[in-house]
């Protein structure tokens, strides 16, 4: 009876421990995922394009595949996140940050980026941290081998009913990063950047 009662506390452990260990193992890998894929976006490394032709049935190499168009960075919340084509499958917030489809390119005179992405536990919750973003936060973009750099403007809250009205002066390009509200589920954060600076590579 006791070997039973220790042997049953040995395997309370170990299923404690491996509840530990192998969600920070996952994360240690989608981290090292990440890092590679980032990577590959500044190198230009076109070495993982697929042929027309090819057929790609599993998700994950679906994936694997396609490159990252631009990257955001938010120092302040430690945010350094690739994204994908507008046209991407992977470009929606269950998966990732979300280019919205009514956003432009940076690189388009008066542009307005917008991009969207879940917050709290979950992980894909890329933009949890964003309410901690005021006015005058530095928000980096990088794109067709330039760096757009935004200074966040203003913040406001919005209804959450699937539309978004987001006014601009003209001649301006903004930046605008959208959220569930922390506080109240019927409400999203929007904030807004102004285009401070672009500096272009080589």
């Amino acid at each position: 009876m006791r070997k039973s009662k220790y042997l049953f506390y040995i395997l309370f452990i170990i299923i404690g421990l491996l509840l530990v260990i192998l969600p920070l193992m996952k994360r240690e890998k989608e981290d090292k995922y990440e890092e590679e894929k980032i990577d590959s976006f500044f190198e230009n490394n076109e070495s993982n394009q697929s042929s027309d032709n090819e057929v790609i049935e599993d998700t994950q190499i679906r994936k694997e595949k396609e490159e990252y168009i631009m990257v955001l960075e938010i120092p302040k919340i430690e945010l350094f996140k690739g994204i994908y084509d507008k046209d991407s499958v992977y470009n929606n917030i269950e998966y990732n940050i979300q280019i919205l489809k009514e956003a432009d390119m940076p690189d388009k005179e008066n542009s307005t980026l917008i991009l969207a992405s879940h917050r709290g536990n979950s992980s894909v919750a890329y933009f949890d941290r964003l309410y901690e973003l005021e006015t005058g936060d530095i928000v980096y973009i990088y794109y067709n081998d330039s760096k757009y750099t935004y200074e966040i403007d203003y913040m406001y809250k919005t209804l959450k009913n699937g539309t978004i009205k987001v006014e601009k002066e003209t001649n301006k390009n903004i930046i605008v990063l959208i959220t569930c509200d922390k506080e109240d589920k019927t409400q999203q954060l929007v904030y807004v950047g102004n285009l401070v600076s672009k500096t272009t590579n080589g």
